[in-house]
């Protein structure tokens, strides 16, 4: 009989939970004794016509079945070795100050790497890259043998081999056992975070911009008065709050999310990338901003009866804890790290300032019951179930969960009551820090994904209710009928209610989904505005102002009556989230969807579907051996031009002085009628690297044109970063014997009025 540690009961399900030991823990933590309740890591739909209870998360007692024999099914601590379970003691050195001055000095540069020949790496990245199969490369290979001197593998197989042994600092995963369950060991593969956080801050590129100081932001509005503007974290409260003289601040964000390998569902892994906020955010959306840091391990059993067993779940969730405890563990060093940053070597105080996950993945993390029909649903407040749609809350009776009121409901033995297991969460050891607060819904899933598709569906259901299927048929004609757009998906059997889209997909339904409805039919008592009573920063008022009217509208056509975690996430917690880590649009994960199909897909496929994680490690470890430097934007021109629309030449232009309005600021010494300069107009063009921009109101019989953008020298235009964005209407191409065209520039864009629009290309008449 087991006794516990903060009371004098005894438990014989807590006796259970301390079979979960780490193989090289000889004394088990408070943590890995506490009582556990279930916490599948499955993924949990958000339909709210599906809610249902999973597995007793709302803390009701689960039958299971005595006769599982829990010899056979422990969890061995057994180990030859004895590690220290919070990380390799090397993860630690990394961040020495001897350590960033050797990368200042170049001692552990990437280009380390050695081939055999130029041919050989060539062929290597060819292979990797593409994922071209070991027969097609063994054929290619017998080619290339014909022609070629220098030496290459033996075969496609030889050549994966030789990069599997390269061992470079920085770019070696690494492997931890962590437990050992009905024979099989589980193990962390990882690379350590301090390896991974150098290789984001040894690109130069990336750190051009790199943020280091707290800086608040201010707009003038159009009555005068300021705004405070939160675009950056570093514009945030959070920021503000950590902000150090002796220090700077190294702001983690972390992404966790599932993913599905096959089409059947039947295999999925648990990537962890990483990224820094330190970077701008536009740049931090690409994705060579992000590094892969580790596979989640995920226990699994063929016993079904254990498979759903309480204690079975206890242990996955376990397992969970102990693999982030040991990755991130040199995190909460109080001494700092030092990295090298633009030329010299800086003290950083590492925070994981955002955790970006789905809210199944954001309940594993917070140890919270995923079931939405608990006493307390949301991970981030204690409000309870039956207020989620309730929008007229006051802000300030809202209870946030803490650390110290969660760890105070576990050691009083009331979690259930709270809707959290009792069990120590690791992150209640990071200093400056709420695990609850930071956990954050990424924008894809909140929006796109998550709320938007609630509102597709009501909308339809609202609309046949009021005027019949008629309108719906007629809605989806309009969406079968939108003139094609590159990149748009067109959906040409209508929207099908239940059908999976992805979230680029919905951000092209949002796009054409106002003009689908505009004017389908007329009715006025859909919304009603009201006065807003609630005192809240104008700048916000329209998420207030959207989840009253979502409410009012489509809770008669819900189940469940929108009790929506998400909705309520939306109202309640988007606000204070955008307040302290800054713009939503920071929190995006569309380009961690494509590192997973890029780090986790792809190398599945091309796995021969046994030990699956082994060979996905190795194609991972391939690929960041074999990938290029980060290439700057080069600047394309056109090749030729194509489709001769009308010619005219300058001196034709009757009065041309006259029809500008900056007729002042032209140099008519410059633009003459004595110089031979022809204006060309023309329908499309092809660029130097192939590409063709069309700009044509008629191209098999539909308009065509191309999104371009346009380096502004002038500061008055609105541009983003110096650079504007439209669609060409025309391509102009003008001959001059002037090399001083910028003149002639100027004049072009004010004749046509339209400078975001035209594409203008000014050739100097002796290299034409």
């Amino acid at each position: 009989m087991y006794k516990c540690n903060f009371c004098e009961r005894d438990n014989l399900a807590e006796a259970e939970a301390d079979n979960l030991l780490p193989i090289d823990d000889q004394n088990p933590l408070p943590s890995q004794i506490s009582s556990f309740e279930n916490d599948e890591r499955i993924e949990i739909d958000d339909d709210d016509e599906r809610i249902e209870d999973v597995d007793g998360d709302d803390g009701e007692s689960i039958d299971e079945d005595e006769s599982i024999d829990d010899d056979d099914n422990e969890l061995s601590n057994n180990s030859d070795e004895s590690e220290n379970s919070s990380g390799d003691i090397d993860n630690f050195h990394d961040g020495s100050y001897i350590a960033a001055l050797d990368d200042l000095n170049g001692n552990n540069k990437q280009e380390t790497v050695t081939w055999p020949s130029q041919t050989y790496k060539e062929f290597m990245t060819a292979i990797t890259q593409y994922r071209i199969s070991d027969a097609a490369g063994d054929a290619m290979l017998q080619i290339i043998k014909k022609n070629c001197t220098e030496p290459l593998p033996a075969s496609t197989r030889k050549g994966q081999l030789y990069m599997d042994t390269m061992n470079i600092k920085g770019l070696h995963l690494k492997t931890q056992d962590l437990v050992e369950f009905e024979g099989i060991t589980y193990k962390l593969h990882y690379r350590p975070i301090i390896d991974a956080i150098k290789s984001l801050t040894s690109n130069q590129e990336l750190c051009k911009e790199f943020f280091l100081d707290y800086k608040e932001e201010w707009e003038s509005r159009d009555d005068g008065t300021l705004m405070r503007v939160y675009s950056e974290q570093n514009t945030a409260e959070w920021w503000r709050e950590r902000e150090s003289p002796f220090s700077k601040i190294l702001a983690v964000m972390l992404y966790i999310d599932g993913t599905t390998l096959d089409t059947y569902g039947q295999h999925s892994e648990y990537p962890v990338f990483l990224t820094l906020a330190n970077i701008p955010n536009w740049r931090r959306n690409l994705p060579d901003a992000k590094v892969f840091v580790c596979f989640l391990p995920q226990l699994s059993t063929r016993d079904g009866k254990l498979r759903e067993s309480k204690k079975f779940k206890q242990y996955k969730r376990n397992l969970e804890q102990r693999a982030l405890k040991y990755l991130l563990s040199p995190l909460i060093q109080k001494e700092g790290i030092y990295l090298a940053i633009n030329g010299k070597v800086e003290h950083f105080i590492p925070h994981i300032s955002t955790i970006l996950a789905d809210m199944s993945e954001a309940q594993s993390i917070c140890c919270t019951y995923k079931s939405y029909c608990t006493t307390c649903p949301c991970y981030k407040c204690l409000i309870p179930g039956d207020q989620l749609n309730n929008m007229h809350v006051n802000v300030n009776s809202i209870i946030l969960r803490t650390h110290e009121n969660m760890s105070a409901v576990v050691l009083s033995h009331d979690a259930a009551k709270y809707s959290i297991h009792e069990h120590e969460n690791f992150f209640w050891k990071f200093r400056m820090m709420n695990i609850y607060d930071v956990v954050a819904l990424d924008r894809m899933h909140l929006q796109e994904i998550g709320l938007f598709p609630y509102m597709l569906d009501f909308t339809r259901e609202m609309i046949m209710y009021q005027s019949g299927n008629q309108i719906i048929t007629k809605m989806d004609v309009r969406l079968a009928t939108i003139t094609p757009f590159s990149g748009l998906r067109i959906l040409r059997n209508g929207y099908q209610q239940g059908a999976k889209f992805t979230g680029a997909e919905m951000r092209d339904v949002m796009k054409i989904i106002i003009f689908v409805l505009d004017e389908l039919y007329t009715n006025n008592d859909i919304i009603r505005h009201r006065n807003d009573t609630e005192n809240t920063s104008h700048e916000f008022q329209e998420i207030i102002r959207w989840s009253d009217d979502f409410v009012k509208l489509f809770k008669t056509f819900s189940r469940s009556e929108l009790h929506l975690p998400k909705l309520h996430m939306w109202r309640y917690h988007t606000i204070q989230t955008i307040k302290r880590y800054g713009a939503i649009n920071g929190l995006t994960t569309e380009t961690y969807k494509t590192l997973h199909k890029n780090w986790v897909k792809n190398p599945y496929r091309i796995s021969n579907k046994k030990n699956v994680l082994d060979q996905i490690i190795k194609t991972i470890h391939r690929q960041i051996i074999t990938t290029n430097e980060l290439k700057k934007p080069t600047m394309l021109k056109l090749d030729c031009m194509r489709s001769l629309l009308w010619k005219l030449s300058i001196s034709e232009l009757d009065n041309l002085e006259q029809k500008l309005k900056h007729e002042k600021d032209i140099d008519s010494s410059n633009i003459s009628e004595n110089d031979d300069i022809n204006l060309k107009i023309y329908a499309s063009g092809i660029l130097t690297n192939g590409e063709i921009v069309y700009a044509t109101s008629r191209f098999y019989g539909r308009p065509k044109f191309n999104d371009i953008a346009i380096a502004m020298d002038d500061a008055d235009y609105l541009t983003d970063n110096g650079i504007c964005y439209g669609k060409d209407s025309l391509i102009i191409l003008g001959i001059s014997k002037d090399p001083n065209t910028k003149k002639l520039t100027d004049v072009l864009l004010n004749e046509f009025n339209c400078p975001k629009k035209i594409l203008i290309i000014i050739y100097n008449q002796s290299y034409y």
